[in-house]
């Protein structure tokens, strides 16, 4: 079983292909952008790890802030720095 077939039976809702266009452009099929509810000019990262593309909506800082509430802040980050 490949690790696509995994996915279209766990995580996944549904595997669809896409093809790289002339202009490196990838569409994203409809009930995928339905399923997570992207809009036009949503803003993604992009990451090429392990030989693989990951696509990852682009977070606002005021969606990361209090991500990590007992994480201690009370150091100078700059102290740190050699």
């Amino acid at each position: 079983m490949t690790r696509i077939d995994e996915l279209a039976r766990s995580e996944a809702t549904a595997v669809t292909r896409v093809a790289l266009s002339s202009k490196y452009q990838i569409v994203i099929p409809e009930d995928v952008r339905r399923e997570l509810h992207l809009q036009p000019g949503q803003e993604f990262d992009v990451v090429a790890l392990d030989g693989r593309l990951h696509v990852l909506p682009a977070r606002r800082m005021s969606d990361i802030v209090g991500l990590y509430p007992d994480i201690d802040t009370s150091f100078d980050r700059d102290d740190r720095l050699p």
